[in-house]
């Protein structure tokens, strides 16, 4: 078997090799892309505040968005509204590649109900 497979993408995941900043993919519940000044501090946001049933859905969906031969993120730490607007549809296709299971409703992760391992109806 030939090929990397080294983790450069999915910083919540195990044996991340990536960038520790940059534009991401759920860094919290309710934006599907924003920058991170941190992934590291970010997991231990979440591992230390977030409720245990929330962490692995929030672990696994965290992925670094790799602005190469995309010029136009090159200010993506400035980002606007008009940036993103311009944008978007091309982002949350590379989202819905980077993380396709991510439990995402139009609005924000849906999580595991406590003590359970299924979640809540999803509207997407």
């Amino acid at each position: 078997m030939s090929g990397d497979t080294s983790n450069t993408q999915y910083p919540g995941r195990p044996d991340y090799t990536g960038p520790a900043s940059g534009l991401g993919a759920y860094v919290h519940h309710d934006r599907q892309v924003e920058y991170c000044q941190s992934f590291k501090e970010r997991i231990t946001v979440i591992m230390r505040d977030k409720p245990e049933h929330e962490r692995a859905t929030r672990l696994h969906c965290l992925a670094y968005i790799d602005p190469t031969g995309k010029p136009w993120m090159a200010e993506f730490r400035l980002w606007s509204k008009a940036l993103w607007t311009a944008h978007a549809a091309e982002l949350k296709a590379l989202v819905d590649r980077l993380v396709p299971d991510a439990p995402w409703n139009g609005r924000e992760l849906v999580f595991p109900l406590p003590d359970k391992d299924w979640y809540p109806e999803r509207t997407t």
